[in-house]
């Protein structure tokens, strides 16, 4: 498998479309948005739950732009707990830092490349290249379980990271499935297909509680209870998970909300939008629109209003803690 650096230029080549394609051009526009500042370099890596700098700095989901300290040289940012960060490079190498200084409490060496990875107080859960699935006791230091799962060709980049849940873990897949593994006997319990497409199938979102979790790839939400699955179809570009309800955001433009059965409560149509970000701002939705726009749009999906961006999205864009990041400046949501 290609490494996964190489992916995001398959996705842009993927996504651009033919030169007759039409653009998202609002009717009313309630002014024009000026940058609040500048984090200096440009976001060169997004993932699901962070981005990284080209400096080596990070923007995570729970803290915003940490300026104490950067990553090594090659690394990025992968994912986070309350106090650390997990960081990965192209070779293998996967580091466990520690947000408050930026010191690296573990160094680990894996055979490939580790492409998501989630952390509780004892075991490290992580997907590599290859869609192996791997489980590492964090305390004794040694592998615990891997299985070898079938090689996914191409990937969306948007993927989601293993969950842990009480004595559950959850590893959503290169490949479009979701394994669900008891914990304490090394075991997977299920295997949930997701998606049936060949490429860019990978889960993209895997989110929720023990009463209702919610995974998707590009193609299908799954809501997973213990005693039921439900399945809904759509074309899925973003979503956001809020208050037990879904907002499923499509490639034509379309704003899909659902409740925590996947039942459908609302729509909101955006004729030619691009969706190139999401973010749940407690009052509103925040959206940013690929053409140099910000939706700011009423939680119920009534009504939204639209701003103009300093320029068209031309770059990583990624949103935390109330602000949206746009390469190397960033802007305070309102």
């Amino acid at each position: 498998m290609k490494l996964f650096y190489t992916v995001f230029i398959i996705t842009i080549l993927t996504l651009s479309g033919c030169s007759s394609k039409k653009y998202f051009e609002p009717k009313v526009v309630a002014g024009k948005i000026l940058p609040n500042g500048s984090t200096i370099t440009p976001i060169v890596d997004v993932t699901r739950d962070g981005a990284t700098l080209a400096d080596g700095r990070v923007i995570t989901k729970r803290e915003g732009l940490i300026n104490s300290g950067k990553l090594p040289a090659g690394f990025r940012f992968v994912n986070e707990n309350d106090s650390d960060m997990i960081a990965v490079n192209i070779y293998g190498d996967l580091y466990i830092i520690s947000k408050n200084d930026f010191s690296i409490k573990q160094k680990l060496k894996f055979d490939k490349q580790i492409i998501t990875a989630s952390k509780n107080a004892s075991n490290l859960a992580m997907v590599d290249a290859d869609n192996d699935i791997l489980l590492y006791d964090l305390i004794n230091k040694k592998l615990i379980y891997k299985e070898k799962l079938h090689e996914s060709v191409a990937v969306d980049t948007r993927v989601a990271n293993p969950k842990f849940l009480n004595d559950l873990l959850f590893y959503p897949t290169l490949d479009g499935r979701l394994l669900i593994m008891n914990i304490y006997q090394k075991r997977v319990l299920r295997d949930i297909a997701i998606s049936d497409r060949a490429v860019f199938n990978n889960v993209i979102f895997l989110q929720g509680d023990s009463s209702n979790l919610i995974a998707s790839t590009s193609s299908k939400i799954v809501a997973i209870s213990p005693t039921d699955i439900k399945n809904y179809r759509t074309s899925v570009k973003d979503i956001l998970y809020s208050g037990g309800q879904l907002y499923v955001f499509s490639k034509d433009g379309t704003i899909k909300l659902l409740d925590s059965n996947l039942n459908k409560i609302n729509t909101l149509n955006v004729p030619y939008a691009i969706f190139s970000g999401a973010y749940d701002g407690g009052d509103a939705i925040y959206v940013a629109e690929k053409n140099g726009y910000l939706l700011k749009i009423q939680k119920d999906l009534s009504s939204y209003t639209v701003k103009e961006l300093p320029s068209k999205i031309e770059q990583p864009v990624f949103f935390a803690k109330g602000k949206l990041y746009i390469g190397n400046m960033f802007i305070v949501l309102r």
